[in-house]
């Protein structure tokens, strides 16, 4: 379909609207969720960076699924081809400013495949980056989100996109806001891609190659403390480590389906000018729930150790207790990395089941 063709069925327009309540309602649940979870253990979550970055990750990722799960209803009354529209210009600016702070999102994620790096390939000390580092982890991504959609909302690039099923920076011009003489803005084409597509393809290509340098360097290691202690329990400890490096590569595939049904759609948008309406239902679903899966991905050590405790509890009495209890034991999530040698000869391995760390060298 090409742009400013004309109006769309309403019932795509009621599909997307759907999708998009729906996701990110549940995205805006999870991301309270891990919130809860950090806040409750904070005097010892709050110890390491892992947790201040899926904590900050949290909260901007509940400022984007608020504007998504809002939908058609923050487009203003009366945008031809809406449905559910009960906004004004106001809402509609509002929503397109929260939608462009989500960019934050991608690049706590590109931080945190960072700390992965810095932590279990390089082997730096928890302090160095606590005191030197992660300063700008948190600076980088949630000043340059507030900036650009600050910046949007001077120029005042925030209208309906996308069948108008909800307001961020539209690529299309149109006399009377979508379907009458439509043409295509090269400018907020332009503004769009710097202010959103860099920075997720830039991610695209820097998490999946920094989470492979890690989990290479996890097999390395495993492979060489088996062939230098054959019968040592310290083996069996070193082994859980790849439980982290898999920790890893699972916000990755996270990453991944959230954002590359997006790119795909901007992409064959942007530069043919053709919508693809398939595209756009996947994009309204799996936009908002990076939150969801990094839920999933979050709690699941936990879940798994209370399972192990409570083998005859219920699935939903062992997600509660994971998420919502105060546990004394270590975290589940990732060990206390303050000990870590800063030397790259002496890697990181992780137990993360009992939180130790086993400094794994060649005596």
């Amino acid at each position: 379909m090409e742009a400013g063709q004309g109006l769309v069925s309403v019932r795509y327009v009621k599909i997307c609207a759907f999708l998009g309540l729906f996701s990110g309602t549940l995205s805006v649940m999870s991301s309270s969720s891990i919130i809860c979870t950090i806040l409750l253990n904070r005097r010892r979550k709050f110890r390491l960076v892992y947790h201040r970055l899926v904590f900050s990750m949290s909260i901007m990722d509940i400022l984007v699924s608020c504007a998504h799960a809002l939908s058609t209803a923050a487009l203003p009354v009366g945008t031809p081809g809406s449905w559910g529209a009960i906004g004004n210009d106001a809402t509609c600016t509002m929503q397109g400013f929260l939608t462009q702070t989500g960019v934050a999102v991608p690049m706590l994620n590109g931080m945190l495949s960072m700390y992965y790096l810095l932590t279990i390939r390089y082997g730096i000390r928890e302090n160095f980056i606590r005191n030197h580092i992660e300063p700008f982890m948190h600076a980088i991504p949630i000043l340059y989100a507030f900036t650009t959609a600050s910046l949007g909302l001077a120029l005042n690039l925030y209208s309906p996109v996308e069948f108008n099923t909800f307001c961020w920076i539209s690529t299309v011009s149109c006399e009377n806001s979508v379907a009458v003489g439509c043409t295509r803005n090269s400018q907020a084409i332009m503004t769009r891609r710097f202010f959103y597509g860099a920075v997720v393809s830039f991610n695209f290509i820097f998490i999946p190659v920094v989470m492979v340098a890690v989990y290479w360097t996890v097999s390395r290691q495993e492979q060489l403390l088996r062939n230098r202690h054959r019968d040592s329990i310290t083996v069996v400890s070193c082994n859980r480590s790849r439980k982290v490096a898999h920790q890893g590569m699972a916000y990755v595939a996270a990453f991944y389906m959230t954002y590359a049904w997006g790119v795909t759609l901007h992409g064959v948008n942007d530069h043919k000018g053709v919508i693809v309406v398939p595209l756009i239902f996947m994009t309204r679903f799996f936009a908002p729930l990076q939150g969801f899966f990094n839920y999933i991905i979050y709690i699941r050590p936990s879940f798994l150790n209370v399972r192990k405790e409570n083998p005859d509890k219920s699935f939903f009495w062992t997600l509660g207790r994971a998420t919502f209890s105060q546990r004394k034991r270590g975290s589940y999530h990732l060990p206390d990395l303050d000990r870590v040698n800063r030397r790259p000869s002496i890697p990181v391995i992780c137990d993360i089941e009992n939180t130790n760390i086993i400094q794994c060298s060649d005596t």
